[in-house]
């Protein structure tokens, strides 16, 4: 009686990368990956610079705010709660644009620095 042949774990990966994939999962240490360093960090200083953007239109919307005749606009800056309100109101510039700011903060804040 012949011996079967040992069972080849890869055999049922389409090549490729489904393959390559199996098999840096079968051996982790061997799995090479790049780590797009330059491309982080300049995205990073692009995520920056879009900030910086909407901060500069913040203190903008926020001077202007402060300076207006309406009581509730004047708060905007000292009451969360009066800002949040504005977006039920047709006054909704400045919530919306904090808004962008925190979600783009939140993008900003959780990027990967730069790898070695």
């Amino acid at each position: 009686m012949e011996a079967e042949p040992p069972h080849n774990p890869l055999a049922d990966y389409v090549i490729g990368y489904p393959k390559l994939a199996a098999r840096m999962a079968m051996r982790p240490e061997t799995s090479i990956f790049r780590k797009f360093s330059t491309l982080n960090a300049r995205n990073l200083l692009y995520m920056q610079a879009e900030l910086a953007n909407l901060e500069g239109k913040l203190d903008k919307l926020t001077r202007r705010d402060n300076a207006s005749k309406e009581a509730n606009k004047q708060r905007y800056a000292t009451h969360f709660g009066f800002l949040a309100q504005s977006r039920m109101d047709t006054d909704q510039e400045q919530y919306q644009l904090v808004m962008l700011i925190r979600s783009r903060l939140k993008d900003y804040s959780t990027f990967p620095a730069h790898d070695s």
